[in-house]
């Protein structure tokens, strides 16, 4: 890949190969490899152009940079680094997405809009604004679907309710939730906000998130009655406690409310509740890994890829 370099002699072309960059592995590595500007716009290039930059225009790989911007040599036209991905549009410095996606990532449990407020020095809104934009990066919607064997289990998160009977809600909200079972382990997870209990809203969850061929492990309740018309094998289990019967999926239920209740006060905004579910599943489906370094990789990975998200309004924190 060709670039030109502004500022000097026009006559000279400078053959520029864009290297990986040996992630570090350490909070100061981190800082020592991105302490400018233009190094994480070179990382961010090296994302989205393994290959090399061509010219969206005239397919010419002579270019040169001038800040965020590529401007080929042969036509003239320009090429955003930033545009459709993430952080298009964003006002904030590429500096300050990466040591909040960095401290994210090398949290055990995440961080909160309080959190990036205080440590990068920027407004709550405006902290509040890029964590759910970094949610919107943690699900690909190409990813595969669970398979083998996977229990399945609907919760329902919030205090406890007056007047309300059997599964009825007023102010809580219900997470169906799926998870493989692989011996003595568990395996990946999905989750997802549902309206009610009802199969109107569990059978589409199941189809979305179960590969035909599986065997569904499930409590009695009749919504799940007609998982057999997807190409699942159906196994009901019950017991004096769902704990007992379905011991997988509960635990995955019980260290989802800590989480919550732990990093988030137990207050989370409906409207943004998938969200913050995608980024529980996220975490859980990488918890083996033993570099937490390739968790930063990954979310930028998916970052360059995700598309460009609106502002949000604080009104929906």
């Amino acid at each position: 890949m060709i670039y030109f370099f502004p500022g000097l002699d026009a006559c000279i072309i400078f053959c520029y190969f864009f290297h990986m960059v040996e992630f570090p592995t350490t909070q100061l590595g981190f800082e020592q490899a991105f302490s400018t500007e233009e190094a994480c716009i070179d990382y961010l290039i090296q994302l989205r152009w393994p290959e090399g930059v061509k010219c969206p225009h005239c397919q010419s790989e002579k270019l040169w940079r001038s800040g965020h911007l590529l401007q080929c040599s042969v036509c003239g036209r320009q090429t955003r680094v930033m545009a459709g991905t993430i952080f298009q549009d964003t006002h904030l410095p590429l500096m300050i997405w990466y040591r909040a996606i960095w401290m994210i990532m090398n949290q055990k449990y995440g961080a909160n809009a309080m959190d990036l407020m205080r440590l990068l020095g920027i407004s709550h809104k405006t902290a509040w604004n890029l964590l759910h934009k970094l949610r919107r990066a943690m699900v690909r919607p190409d990813r595969d679907k669970l398979y083998g064997v996977v229990e399945v289990d609907e919760t329902y998160i919030g205090g406890s309710e007056e007047g309300v009977h059997g599964r009825q809600i007023v102010h809580k909200d219900i997470a169906a939730i799926a998870v493989e079972v692989r011996g003595q382990k568990l395996g990946r997870i999905r989750m997802r906000l549902v309206e009610t209990a009802g199969s109107d809203a569990l059978i589409p969850f199941i189809k979305n998130n179960i590969e035909p061929g599986s065997q569904v492990i499930t409590d009695g309740l009749a919504s799940y009655s007609n998982l057999q018309s997807l190409g699942l094998e159906h196994i009901i289990k019950t017991s004096s406690s769902n704990k007992k019967a379905l011991p997988n999926v509960h635990l995955i239920i019980s260290l989802l409310k800590r989480w919550i209740l732990g990093t988030f006060q137990g207050s989370i905004s409906k409207k943004q509740f998938d969200y913050y579910l995608d980024e529980f599943v996220f975490r859980f489906n990488r918890r083996t890994s033993s570099n937490r370094v390739k968790l930063f990789q990954r979310l930028m990975e998916e970052a360059v890829i995700t598309s460009p998200v609106t502002r949000f309004n604080i009104k929906d924190i």
